[in-house]
């Protein structure tokens, strides 16, 4: 059981503060205030389906940081994957178009861009985190024999890395700029590209 200790200047502590309330008449704003307060924060953080068109430079080093690894990739590429690889037409449907679409949108919107540092900023930062683990998995699997097992090898909790983090830090990128049109488009993306990756895993 766990005994709490009240000291006598803790007492009298509690006891002035109660006093103070009381002269000063300390009162809780009003509940209508505290909805209008409460609906302006909802309404900053509006999910819209299209942002402000613009350049955004954030794009431009996502999509780099996605591109340049796969590059690298397609020139020294496992002639085991040829073997084995297999794409469902479905799938590689759903990662053409959702490919093209972030690309086109992480692009043309400057709502991706960085603002200014505030709570919303974790999810910049979230995405970004992913691009990094996305670049150490890639290193991860040039340093090792480049098998089909080394590509889809699991990283920590993340099955088939490769394929899901670029998905979650675009999809995560779609959250900061408050732009539907990338938040849909990194799902249908995720749905073909991961489809695929998880389809040639299995087999």
């Amino acid at each position: 059981m766990t005994i709490i200790n009240l000291r006598p200047i803790d007492l009298i502590s509690v006891w002035r503060f109660l006093v103070f309330i009381r002269k000063k008449d300390v009162t809780l704003p009003p509940l209508n205030r505290v909805k209008k307060v409460s609906l302006s924060c909802l309404k900053s953080k509006k999910m819209k389906l299209l942002g402000n068109f613009g350049f955004s430079y954030t794009g431009l080093v996502w999509l780099l940081m996605l591109l340049i690894p796969n590059l690298i990739w397609a020139k020294n590429k496992s002639k085991q994957y040829e073997k084995t690889a297999k794409e469902n037409k479905i799938l590689l449907m759903f990662e053409r178009i959702g490919q093209a679409c972030v690309c086109f949108f992480a692009l043309i919107f400057n709502d991706f861009n960085f603002q200014k540092l505030s709570l919303w900023t974790i999810w910049l930062a979230a995405s970004f985190l992913m691009l990094v683990l996305y670049e150490i998995c890639w290193l991860r699997y040039f340093k090792s024999k480049r098998t089909m097992k080394d590509f889809y090898r699991s990283f920590a909790f993340i099955p088939v890395p490769l394929a899901s983090l670029p998905v979650f830090a675009f999809l995560l990128l779609g959250i900061y700029g408050k732009v539907g049109a990338l938040i849909i488009s990194a799902c249908v993306f995720g749905i073909g590209h991961i489809g695929i990756h998880l389809h040639n895993k299995k087999h």
